[in-house]
């Protein structure tokens, strides 16, 4: 899992891993997993942004993240790019992640 605090950052991470079979690479979108409804399971390397992963709602309207439906042992090495901008402190909005 490649997390990143800017869409930009993401997409940078993603367009690098080249080398990766198009299958095996998958950027989290908010877009995409509403249309699924669910979050993506098929690939090997995850790109994603902290507002993404923190995004959803349950059926209720209740806020319900993302990265909830992934078990907390899911992703073997998970990079954290730009983790001090926001991820860092104990009040962070993206700290749960």
């Amino acid at each position: 899992m490649f997390l990143a605090d800017r869409n930009i950052l993401a997409d940078q991470a993603f367009n690098s891993f080249s080398a990766f079979p198009d299958d095996a690479m998958v950027r989290i979108k908010p877009s995409e997993i509403s249309k699924k409804g669910k979050v993506p399971t098929n690939g090997s390397i995850f790109f994603t942004i902290f507002q993404s992963f923190m995004s959803g709602t349950d059926e209720e309207g209740n806020s319900t993240p993302y990265f909830g439906e992934y078990p907390a042992d899911y992703f073997d090495f998970i990079v954290i790019d730009e983790c001090h901008r926001g991820g860092a402190n104990d009040e962070s909005n993206w700290r749960a992640i």
